[in-house]
């Protein structure tokens, strides 16, 4: 039924159980099946252990679950194909509100890397993708977005949430500071989301979001006015669309290939819960569904999102963007010898184009 009216599992822990706790909760069944990320994994090892030690009888099996798909080993996570379809749909929207008016700059903030690479190759709309692993100069990226809106009149940018982090940390500073002078700051720009615009001090811990993290201004924000203030600087009128559909993308109905998938994957559980396993994580490795030691995958570094992979330059031929890290400098990216060309300002975006596939129209 969940997987049909879309919604999260009303009984959720955000924070790392504590385990005593847990296993003094009586009225246990001798399975227990959890949901979750790497340290949601971690966490459940940690009670199947003290189960063992208390000689419960007890067999804890875990499903990953995680919009980031970063468990090692393992295909992907059940709803990973969900958040990215919801991914393709945010940028649609957005792409749809640029495109209509005048120098618009459409800006996506999701909430992984893997998610931003997939979404962006799936739609095929994005202009500009910035990934948390992969540094870049916000200067460079404004002079690429200009080039691209001179030649089609919009520009699109998908960007990982927690990218750019020092940056953003010099930006609250400095906004900080200007709030402690009494200097009164109004918001700028157009958003699609009611919540964009409003500045939370970082000093009031008491309101915090869902994820622990205190609200306020993030990546997306950051580049919303760094946007705004780069092309009034230029003369030319911009007009930046900004959305952060993470609770859209959380709240949708899976998909007919996920609920297959969580079909198997919850059907493989039961059945090794039922031999006897405890302690394991279920995951597809392979297109081979098997039982994975806990420790194993607690251990392992986690997959991150890496220059020289194959489907990061996948998707950089997909939007045919160059290097953002330093104007006129080429970035050598393995040795092998590949070089992500180089961006300059009074360069033809049809020159930079040479390396972007072609689409045919059928």
């Amino acid at each position: 039924d969940a997987m049909v009216r879309g919604s999260k599992c009303p009984a959720a822990c955000r924070r790392a159980p504590r385990v005593p706790r847990v296993l003094s909760a009586g009225g246990w069944r001798p399975q227990l099946y959890v949901l979750g990320n790497v340290e949601a994994c971690r966490s459940a090892s940690e009670v199947q252990m003290g189960a063992v030690k208390r000689k419960l009888k007890l067999s804890v099996i875990f499903i990953p679950k995680s919009i980031e798909n970063n468990f090692p080993f393992i295909d992907k996570c059940i709803g990973f194909d969900t958040v990215v379809q919801g991914a393709v749909d945010a940028i649609h929207r957005v792409l749809l509100a640029a495109s209509s008016v005048q120098g618009g700059i459409g800006i996506i903030k999701l909430g992984s890397g893997f998610m931003c690479l997939n979404a962006v190759m799936a739609s095929g709309d994005a202009d500009v993708c910035l990934l948390k692993a992969i540094p870049f100069q916000p200067k460079v990226v404004m002079e690429y977005v200009a080039k691209v809106i001179a030649s089609k009149g919009y520009a699109i940018i998908v960007v990982e949430d927690g990218a750019a982090e020092d940056l953003v940390k010099k930006w609250k500073a400095k906004l900080d500071e200007e709030a402690a002078q009494g200097i009164s700051r109004k918001p700028v720009g157009g958003s699609m989301d009611e919540c964009i615009g409003k500045r939370v001090p970082s000093h009031q811990e008491d309101l915090k979001g869902f994820s622990g993290q205190v609200a306020g201004y993030d990546v997306g924000q950051y580049l919303k006015e760094t946007a705004i203030e780069h092309f009034a600087q230029q003369g030319m009128q911009v007009t930046v669309r900004l959305s952060t559909p993470e609770w859209y993308i959380r709240s949708m109905p899976a998909l007919a290939s996920d609920r297959i998938f969580c079909t198997i994957v919850a059907s493989t559980a039961v059945h090794g819960a039922f031999a006897g396993l405890m302690n394991v994580v279920i995951g597809r490795v392979n297109q081979r569904y098997v039982y994975i030691p806990t420790a194993i995958i607690s251990e392992k570094n986690r997959p991150v999102v890496k220059e020289t992979s194959r489907m990061y330059n996948r998707m950089i031929r997909a939007t045919g963007q160059p290097s953002f890290q330093r104007l006129g400098h080429a970035k050598l990216i393995t040795g092998r010898g590949d070089v992500r060309r180089a961006f300059t300002p009074d360069q033809a975006l049809s020159d930079m184009a040479g390396d972007k596939p072609k689409t045919f129209g059928v």
